[in-house]
C-alpha cells in the first residue's frame, strides 16, 4: 500500500462504518503480510479487534494535529499505538513478552520504506527500540524521530 493510501485510510472518518471496516482491512493486511515475511504464525484469537480499532482511532487522532503527515510520523504513531494498547496476542515465532512491541516496529519501519527504500538495520539497534518501547517513556513523536535518525 502506498503511502498516501496509508495516509488516506488513517485520516477516514471512523464513525462511517464502511470507513472503519476499510481502515480496519488495511490493517490487518499490513499485520498478515509482515507475519508471512517473518514467518511468523498466529494462534487463535491473535488479534483483539477492538484494541486494534482503539489503535487505528488513537493513530488518526494524533496524525490529524498535523498538516500532510509524512511516512516518519504516520510509521511511528502507529507503531508506538500498536505497543501501547497491544492489540495482538502471542505466536509462534516471537517473543511472548515483545510480540506487540516487534508487530509496531515492523509495521511502522514498513511505511516509512515504502517511501524511503530499505536501508538495513542492526539486530542492537533493533533490540533496544523493543526494549525502549516496551519499559522506557516513549511517546508516539518520539518513536518518529527515532525512525528519522534511523534513515538520517
Amino acid at each position: 500500500m502506498s503511502d498516501s493510501a496509508a495516509h488516506a485510510l488513517l485520516s477516514a472518518d471512523l464513525s462511517d462504518p464502511s470507513a472503519r471496516v476499510k481502515t480496519f482491512r488495511w490493517a490487518l493486511s499490513g499485520v498478515r503480510a509482515v507475519m508471512e515475511r517473518s514467518k511468523t504464525s498466529p494462534q487463535d484469537n491473535f488479534i483483539n479487534p477492538h484494541l486494534l480499532l482503539d489503535v487505528l482511532v488513537h493513530t488518526q487522532r494524533d496524525l490529524s494535529r498535523f498538516n500532510g503527515p509524512d511516512a516518519f510520523k504516520t510509521g511511528g504513531h502507529l507503531c508506538f499505538w500498536i505497543s501501547r494498547l497491544k492489540p495482538f496476542r502471542a505466536c509462534k515465532g516471537l517473543h511472548p513478552l515483545y510480540t506487540n512491541e516487534t508487530l509496531g516496529l515492523t509495521v511502522g519501519l514498513s511505511i516509512v520504506r515504502e517511501t524511503q527504500g530499505p536501508k538495513p538495520i542492526n539486530c542492537n539497534v533493533m533490540a533496544n527500540l523493543i526494549y525502549n518501547l516496551r519499559y522506557g517513556h516513549s511517546s508516539p513523536v518520539g518513536v518518529s524521530n527515532e525512525f528519522q535518525l534511523l534513515y538520517s
